[in-house]
């Protein structure tokens, strides 16, 4: 009797998530860095109990990558090599993200920062502490805020794309959120959302907004979306 496999713990799948920011390693070896369909699979499947589960031993792959290792055409070492290679580049701020590199913030994100940083301070009269210096290495931008005590860990995420933010960009934005147990998320970008994509950040309690590179102000609503429904989970941790 073939002994079946335990599940891999939640916490264990956003860190993999987060780690490769769903971008499948094999893909980015080949000179693809788009975020991608797929799955976090094991790279070695025959490790004991102990090990088969561990982050290690876990990589995000797309779709045609993972059937290839279903079918061993993919060796284990070729497959961790990859994954060290991949996340030395995010490490060192070379993969794209929206056209951008990831690592500094581009203007796009610099001004869309300052904006939602003006914005908070005005509506929270100052009670606001704004964090754009990579004290929060998963984030660019996270805001404390502390009113009639309650704390309130916001985080923000911005692309300047020439497409709609798809699915695969929110679910990628949500498991950072999850993983730092913000309380909520906002994630701008100067396009616009699939439908999907807006349907699942209805679901996850993420706020969505347009800001372009002109707009010299929020437009209205944007902060009061975004404080609507705060995330009511665990204590959020702080950066």
């Amino acid at each position: 009797m073939v002994k079946k496999r335990r599940s891999i713990h939640e916490e264990v799948l956003d860190r993999v998530l987060i780690g490769s920011r769903r971008r499948c390693c094999l893909c980015y070896e080949s000179g693809n860095d788009e975020v991608r369909e797929g799955a976090v699979v094991q790279i070695q499947a025959d490790l004991p109990e102990s090990e088969a589960n561990t982050e290690a031993n876990l990589v995000f792959l797309c779709q045609e990558h993972r059937s290839e290792l279903d079918a061993r055409r993919i060796s284990p070492q070729r497959l961790r090599e990859a994954k060290a290679g991949l996340y030395r580049s995010l490490r060192e701020g070379r993969v794209r993200i929206g056209g951008d590199l990831a690592g500094a913030p581009s203007p796009y994100e610099q001004h869309v920062f300052a904006l939602l940083g003006a914005e908070l301070r005005k509506w929270f009269n100052g009670q606001v502490t704004i964090h754009e210096d990579g004290s929060c290495p998963d984030v660019s931008f996270s805001a404390d805020i502390s009113v009639a005590g309650i704390h309130i860990w916001l985080v923000a995420d911005a692309r300047y794309v020439e497409r709609n933010i798809g699915l695969n960009d929110l679910k990628a934005f949500a498991g950072v959120v999850r993983q730092l147990k913000a309380n909520k998320g906002i994630f701008v970008t100067n396009m616009g959302f699939s439908e999907s994509a807006v349907e699942f950040a209805g679901e996850e309690g993420i706020a969505l907004a347009i800001i372009n590179p002109e707009d010299r102000e929020l437009k209205p609503g944007v902060i009061s979306d975004a404080v609507a429904h705060i995330r009511r989970a665990e204590p959020a941790r702080k950066p």
